[in-house]
């Protein structure tokens, strides 16, 4: 079964910021596309949240015990239980004038130099990753030089059931 990809419709959000509208913006792709503002994964064992009026854009929370990554894919943190996600525009677009090299050596020097942007939020502290794995229910990923098909660069994959409203 192919994994459901949770992400931020583009188009939407400009066009939600142009004429100061509010519709919703998280796409999730399955068999057919959805869009919601809010959408629940695993009956809320994870849930994600777009917000125009907020600085961040997208929050997810988690009551999931959460493991870290940095961009090598080696563990940052684990966190037992519970934990909040933001994603930080800025450092997305910090990262992009890295994406301009060529060839493997410049991929390879550009990877050590881009700036994470999931700032996670827990009891235990606030940390920066790559990308998260959120208990067996889902993962939180930031993609710079592999996007989707649609151009997503941070998007939640799951196998789990997802409610989109």
């Amino acid at each position: 079964m192919k994994p459901t990809r949770i992400h931020i419709s583009l188009p939407v959000f400009q066009s939600n910021r142009k004429h100061g509208t509010d519709k919703p913006c998280l796409i999730v792709n399955a068999k057919a596309n959805t869009y919601g503002h809010t959408v629940d994964i695993a009956g809320g064992r994870v849930q994600a949240r777009f917000d125009m009026s907020s600085a961040c854009k997208l929050w997810v929370t988690t009551s999931e015990a959460v493991t870290l990554y940095d961009y090598e894919g080696e563990t940052i943190a684990t966190i037992d239980s519970g934990a909040a996600f933001t994603v930080s525009r800025s450092a997305i677009l910090n990262n992009k004038g890295y994406q301009k090299g060529r060839g493997k050596p410049a991929v390879r020097q550009m990877a050590a130099t881009l700036e994470p942007v999931l700032t996670v939020t827990s009891k235990q502290g606030v940390y920066k990753a790559y990308s998260a794995q959120l208990g067996d229910v889902a993962r939180f990923e930031y993609s710079p030089l592999k996007p989707l098909s649609c151009g997503a660069k941070v998007y939640i994959e799951t196998e789990a059931e997802v409610k989109a409203s």
